[in-house]
């Protein structure tokens, strides 16, 4: 059998939402070429993963088709293949949630709580995934504080309510001599 070596995403998608509905008793014949190809495909489909979900899924795509996912990531390719698709997830995450809030952010507080919760998701999913045997390459999640502070300057000067904030409203009086004609004369002076 011929397996492609690289899909895309349109392939990968169908191929992952339907893999997990083969089983051995309703396909016996798909079931047993995906059992015996499976490293060349699950590879392939870790290559292609970019979300979260995707990623945490994989252990069970081993347990359906029974092949043992601690010895996959006890290899050196499938530790490395695992720790290289965890950093994609957290790349895509981090471009996300930047995405997400660059317009809006006004506090570096919020980039760190950011970046915070990324480092947390991250070393929870070494700890899912890789259990014992850690993460092949680390890589860290950063920001660029210089860079953080000048979109949060730019988001503060371009604030619609901005300007609200710094004047005081001051009471205007309009005097009158209590005649009705005075008052309209007034409003048509607005306008001429």
């Amino acid at each position: 059998m011929d397996i492609v070596d690289s899909w895309d995403y349109g392939t990968f998608s169908n191929i992952f939402n339907n893999i997990f509905q083969i089983k051995e008793e309703k396909y016996p014949l798909t079931y047993k070429i995906i059992q015996n190809n499976f490293y060349q495909i699950i590879e392939n489909i870790i290559n292609e993963i970019n979300r979260e979900d995707d990623l945490r899924d994989i252990p069970l795509l081993f347990m359906q088709f029974n092949i043992s996912y601690s010895d996959y990531i006890d290899s050196i390719n499938g530790r490395i293949n695992i720790s290289d698709c965890i950093e994609r997830v957290m790349m895509q995450k981090e471009e996300d949630e930047l995405n997400n809030i660059y317009r809006k952010v006004t506090s570096i507080d919020t980039i760190e709580d950011i970046y915070h919760d990324l480092e947390y998701e991250k070393d929870y999913l070494i700890e899912e995934l890789l259990p014992k045997v850690g993460i092949e390459n680390d890589f860290d999640l950063e920001y660029d504080e210089e860079e953080w502070m000048q979109t949060i300057q730019d988001n503060l000067s371009t604030d619609p309510h901005e300007e609200y904030r710094d004047y005081s409203f001051q009471k205007v009086n309009i005097k009158s001599n209590n005649s009705e004609d005075s008052s309209n004369s007034e409003i048509d002076d607005l306008f001429n």
